[in-house]
């Protein structure tokens, strides 16, 4: 039958539509996980004073991973910590790295630490 091959190429042009489709991401958007609260930022924020265990923890910290495109990394990387938000999802982004920092008490006396907590209240207000 001349119709096989072009029923097969069809099939297969769905199934390449479907993968793409399904995973939600191109080769040029891959997300990598990677730390919500790095670690070169925790240490200025008082993760020096931490234990070898505790610190262990922190870095293998579920709550403490996040996926983002690499990108969004790069960026982040480049700016203090706070003063970049991904494009969605900034209000569950800055609650959850506010939780960490709480967890660990990476926060106590730190200028920017205010900062945090007004857009984190603006994000509550905002939504309700």
């Amino acid at each position: 039958m001349k119709t096989q091959p072009l029923v097969l190429l069809s099939a297969t042009v769905v199934l390449a539509i479907g993968l793409v489709i399904g995973t939600g991401e191109s080769q040029s958007a891959s997300k990598e996980t990677t730390q919500l609260v790095p670690l070169a930022y925790a240490e200025n924020w008082g993760a020096a004073r931490l234990d070898d265990g505790l610190r262990e923890q922190f870095l293998n910290d579920p709550n403490n991973m996040v996926r983002l495109p690499r990108e969004d990394i790069r960026k982040r990387n480049n700016r203090e910590l706070g003063e970049w938000l991904p494009a969605s999802g900034q209000c569950d982004y800055l609650g959850k790295l506010m939780s960490v920092m709480e967890h660990y008490e990476l926060h106590h006396k730190h200028e920017q630490w205010q900062g945090l907590l007004v857009k984190r209240q603006r994000c509550y207000t905002r939504f309700q």
